[in-house]
């Protein structure tokens, strides 16, 4: 087996991928190598196209999400890439392994009202742990400011700027500056205040950190904030199958919605290049509050 990961970061990112995406499809071709060393395939030499599909399959009946699929055959088809650039082999057996891609329906936005929120909120203030005060700062950077799991990752001291009230984000694909409400600056302030001392990475000095006796004062993984997330949940009773942590994305985008009807200002604060993937939102919303077909409702003004 050649030496992927070292020529991988080549190839993604234009050349130049954060240490999380380059983990994300180290991990991913790892998971890939591992399903071909369980099938007794040599990765270079035995997988086609019929092998490739039957990675997909694999994959479909292990009851992956159709974004999860997605993001594993996209790794695999990259690792081949790659050979293929070092003129190891000749083909991508890949090429035509095209998953199904995630459809998404107005139903497929799960997310929590204020009322709500307010109640996960109260649940995490009467804990009484260590970990109370940062659950609730990612809590709130999550279901009030929008951010997803990998910009809570990623966030550094050195990008809060008290002063002007902004946060710089490191998001996905490029860096932006986010406001949010005095509330959230106000509780991560209280977080940061009393927490353990970080431990620098090569990224900087962590804002959110794990408390585990193994990763103590290290950044928080992506996992870890999936697992505090879950546990908040669970905690006050809002856990389903399917709330996670882009739950509270959603919610951040529906409330917002709802309170202003300022598609452009949610368009901002999640930071969506493309409106249309804004709008839905909107459509919710509209739908949910307007009732269209109560003009044609048989019972109409019956008592």
């Amino acid at each position: 087996m050649f030496d992927y990961q070292n020529f991988l970061p080549r190839y993604i990112a234009g050349g130049n991928p954060s240490n999380d995406t380059l983990t994300h499809y180290n991990a991913e071709i790892d998971n890939f190598l591992n399903w071909c060393n369980a099938n007794s395939y040599d990765a270079l030499k035995d997988i086609e196209e019929a092998e490739a599909f039957q990675y997909l399959d694999y994959l479909s009946k292990e009851d992956y999400s159709a974004a999860s699929i997605n993001l594993k055959i996209c790794a695999a088809r990259t690792f081949y890439f790659v050979a293929i650039r070092l003129k190891i082999i000749s083909f991508n057996p890949f090429d035509n392994v095209k998953p199904k891609k995630p459809a998404y329906d107005d139903g497929d936005i799960d997310y929590f009202t204020m009322e709500e929120l307010k109640e996960i909120c109260t649940s995490i203030l009467n804990r009484d742990d260590p970990t109370a005060k940062r659950d609730l700062a990612i809590f709130m950077l999550m279901s009030v400011e929008g951010l997803r799991t990998v910009e809570i990752h990623r966030l550094n001291d050195k990008d809060i700027f008290w002063d002007k009230g902004n946060i710089l984000d490191h998001g996905k694909g490029k860096d932006s500056y986010i406001y949010p409400c005095q509330d959230s600056l106000d509780i991560l302030k209280s977080y940061i205040e009393t927490r353990p001392e970080p431990i620098t990475d090569e990224q900087g000095k962590p804002t959110f950190i794990g408390y585990s006796q193994k990763f103590f004062g290290q950044r928080i993984s992506r996992n870890g904030i999936r697992w505090s997330i879950n546990h908040i949940l669970l905690t006050a009773g809002k856990k389903e199958k399917g709330r996670s942590c882009h739950t509270l994305r959603h919610s951040c985008g529906t409330n917002l919605y709802e309170e202003t009807k300022d598609l452009r200002l949610v368009q901002e604060t999640l930071r969506h290049t493309d409106p249309q993937t804004t709008s839905r939102y909107a459509h919710i919303v509209n739908r949910k509050t307007e009732r269209k077909t109560a003009i044609i409702s048989p019972v109409k003004d019956k008592k």
